[in-house]
């Protein structure tokens, strides 16, 4: 997915968001957005700058009219199941240890990309196999725990049974306070 910072956007009035004593100005901070947004969403961008500010960083606003379907629907959750590694005797992590060593001895380490030490190599013979390396450690992690350590299980786990820590002290009891709805889990 693409994201656009959103001081770069027509409508930004950002001059700066960041001072040093007064005398050198940047933009430092920032809110990052998925280009469907960053197009079809962003109605203000500014930074706030007050006297009364102690800090020698200035709020940056982002205002955003969101409708749901701008870039996907939204997806209902269903329960799928988790490594559980609460639940790991030692068995399993020797042999999570074992299959993990077996699948990292199995990646081709690309050598000619990992001894370039320029910053601003734009090489794609570079930053391709080490994102592919990168990858591939991922996945010798992943496949190793999925084999040899427990999982959590899905039997009793629907959406409409998933418990959210919190829900019922801090979300529920305000009720229609959040939302212009009625709130139900």
């Amino acid at each position: 997915m693409l994201v656009w910072p959103v001081v770069r956007h027509p409508v930004s009035e950002v001059d700066f968001t960041f001072n040093c004593g007064m005398k050198r100005f940047s933009i430092i901070d920032h809110f990052i957005l998925p280009k469907c947004v960053f197009d079809a969403s962003v109605e203000v961008v500014s930074a706030v700058h007050e006297v009364d500010n102690l800090s020698d960083h200035d709020p940056l606003i982002l205002q955003i009219g969101v409708c749901h379907s701008v870039c996907h629907p939204f997806v209902t959750r269903t329960a799928s199941s988790r490594l559980a590694w609460y639940k790991a005797s030692r068995d399993d992590i020797v042999k999570y240890t074992q299959c993990l060593q077996s699948n990292l001895d199995s990646i081709v380490v690309p050598k000619d990309a990992l001894v370039c030490h320029n910053v601003h190599c734009c090489n794609t013979m570079h930053g391709l196999p080490v994102k592919s390396y990168s990858r591939d450690i991922m996945a010798a992690y992943m496949n190793a725990a999925q084999g040899s350590i427990p999982q959590t299980s899905t039997k009793d786990r629907t959406c409409s049974n998933n418990r959210v820590p919190g829900w019922n002290e801090y979300v529920a009891p305000q009720g229609m306070n959040l939302f212009s709805g009625v709130i139900s889990r």
